[in-house]
């Protein structure tokens, strides 16, 4: 039986590649959906691990993404500063979804971000 998926953000940044790696290690690789922002950025996902593409601010990436995901890793883009525009509608339509668990991760000194 498979069992819920789990969508890593920034996962061929630095924190999100070690998410995927921790994951991994604990026998979840299979349950695991590396969220990226296209085909070249997939090829930077470790072998073994699902893709799907996400995209901060694109809706119609959000329902594709989201297939059989029951928990996020949610980490935001540093170049982000405005979460009301990019964040969350991720969250809402995680939670429209049925996603029951949420991890954020954010910045110190978000607030201070220059646009």
């Amino acid at each position: 039986m498979q069992q819920d998926k789990i969508l890593v953000t920034g996962a061929t940044g630095n924190v999100g590649r070690e998410v995927i790696n921790a994951l991994a290690a604990h026998g979840d690789a299979a349950n695991v959906v590396a969220a990226t922002l296209d085909e070249r950025d997939a090829q930077r996902v470790p072998p073994g691990i699902a893709t799907a593409r996400l995209v901060f601010g694109e809706d119609a990436t959000y329902p594709g993404a989201f297939v059989g995901v029951r928990k996020l890793f949610l980490m935001r883009p540093p170049q982000i500063t405005d979460v009301q525009r990019y964040i969350f509608p991720i969250i809402d339509h995680a939670k429209a979804v049925g996603v029951e668990q949420i991890a954020f991760l954010s910045l110190l000194g978000v607030e201070n971000n220059q646009q």
